[in-house]
């Protein structure tokens, strides 16, 4: 018999109050597998977004040099709750980026995330760029940083989330920031200098820095120097570590490492295989990358090669290469040259000439592009390029044309010889020049096995030409048999 219409009506109350009590204590009707009942995710109305943010979440580390794996970005966030920042926009200097982060990218409250290049963002940082940060509407800004060189470690906000951009002391990675004073190894004569082996350090600071307790060693972890105690250098100034206050000299293989008090911590380290003509030094004095030097200059800024003997116009595109116009730069001297502040102009006067930004080496013997996206102005097919020292008075290396080069133009030989339309483009490589001799690497591998019986050719062979035969990878290979005599 079925149950009357008020017995029903009861069971179904009954139903509806039991749905509503599981509803009000989060019962769950899954059977009791043993698992832990996961925490309550928190809320999206309590994670904060858009505008709130701005003061909150900040952009507060950056690597622009190619860090482990790539560069990377690091957001932190000073506020008491998470920050989920999916879907937000990360750009750098160029405004066509519409790259996304992931769902599920958490910023903890009071932590950090690292986003990695080509897996958070799918573009290097350069030397001159910037770190945009959007909500997820693509249009508010949270929060931007913009620099004009790499920094020799990172850059990074000192304190975490604060308005003071420095750069850090050490690489902290998704870690607090490490904003103790900077100091760094700038010279080394590890070959009985005068009067014996000595290292420089430089103070890059605006303040002076106590080196009370700091440790210097060599590669050899069991022994080590401990500055003394009321040691400091001066801002900007440099201080030289003598063989004779050294408990130990430097070798042909070795290297030179600043620690903190602490013994463990690394300021600044640099190592070689050999020892330099003179010695090893950061060129630009106090920023740039270790070169061999010109000359020692113990104690005082390093000698960096001179720019306006050594550096050349090499090779010039003015036709649309690739991605644009581009200019070449070559070192013909046996050290590092400085170009920092060196000029860029072309027969224009209207363009605006370009200046070669601070840091800026071109290594002895190698070579610097400059490219269109640079130099902004093109060249045309009546035009010049004048290369100027520091100031734009000093005419250092020019080249004019009258129209543009089929393929490009460049010194025959290479670094040395006049210009001439080279046979082909070799931007930031050799100049191939018209007569060159073009040698093809062996097309087979390195295994060498006898293809024909003895005695099947004779002797006196000479004249091996390679036939490709088409649809094929291999081919005939052809020799010429001396006639006698």
């Amino acid at each position: 018999m079925s149950p009357s219409f008020s017995a029903r009506r009861l069971i179904n109350a009954r139903r509806l109050s039991l749905i509503a009590l599981a509803s009000l204590v989060g019962v769950s009707c899954a059977p009791d597998r043993g698992t832990t009942a996961p925490e309550l995710l928190r809320p999206r109305s309590d994670i904060g977004v858009g505008a709130s943010l701005v003061g909150t979440l900040f952009v507060n580390e950056i690597e622009s040099s190619g860090g482990v794996p790539g560069d990377w970005i690091e957001l932190y966030n000073a506020g008491s709750e998470p920050v989920d920042v999916s879907n937000f926009l990360i750009k750098d200097n160029n405004d066509g980026r519409t790259d996304r982060l992931p769902a599920g990218s958490i910023v903890p409250a009071g932590g950090f995330l690292v986003l990695d290049e080509e897996q958070q963002f799918p573009f290097g940082l350069g030397s001159g760029d910037k770190v945009r940060l959007y909500a997820a509407d693509g249009v508010t800004l949270i929060d931007e940083f913009e620099w004009n060189g790499h920094a020799a470690t990172t850059y990074a906000r000192c304190p975490d989330g604060s308005a003071n951009w420095a750069t850090s002391t050490i690489i902290t990675k998704g870690a607090a920031n490490d904003c103790a004073p900077l100091v760094l190894i700038n010279e080394i004569e590890s070959s009985g200098g005068d009067p014996d082996d000595w290292v420089e350090l430089f103070n890059p600071n605006a303040t002076a820095v106590d080196l009370s307790g700091y440790v210097f060693r060599d590669d050899d972890n069991t022994r080590g120097y401990v500055i003394p105690a009321g040691t400091s250098i001066a801002a900007g100034g440099l201080l030289v570590l003598e063989r004779a206050e050294l408990p130990f000299g430097l070798g042909g293989v070795d290297m030179a490492r600043l620690f903190r008090p602490d013994g463990t911590t690394l300021v600044d380290s640099y190592s070689w295989s050999a020892h330099a003509a003179t010695t090893y030094g950061r060129c630009l004095s106090g920023v740039g990358s270790f070169v061999t030097t010109a000359a020692p200059t113990k104690g005082t800024a390093n000698s960096c090669g001179s720019a306006t003997t050594t550096v050349k116009l090499n090779e010039i595109e003015s036709s649309g290469g690739v991605p644009g116009d581009w200019i070449e730069l070559f070192n013909t001297g046996t050290v590092a040259a400085d170009i920092s502040g060196y000029v860029i102009a072309d027969d224009n006067p209207s363009n605006t000439p370009y200046v070669l930004p601070s840091g800026t080496v071109v290594p002895a013997g190698e070579y610097f592009v400059l490219e269109q996206s640079a130099f902004i102005f093109g060249l045309g097919g009546d035009d010049a390029v004048n290369f100027f020292a520091p100031g734009g008075s000093t005419l250092v290396d020019s080249y004019a044309w009258q129209s543009a080069a089929s393929t490009t133009y460049g010194r025959c030989p290479n670094g040395t010889g006049d210009f001439t339309t080279t046979s082909e483009p070799t931007k930031g490589t050799v100049n191939r020049c018209v007569g060159d001799v073009v040698f093809n690497s062996w097309p087979g591998g390195s295994n060498i096995a006898t293809a024909d019986l003895a005695n099947t050719f004779g002797q006196n062979m000479s004249g091996l030409s390679l036939q490709p035969v088409a649809g094929v990878s291999t081919g005939v290979l052809w020799a010429v048999q001396n006639g006698p005599g």
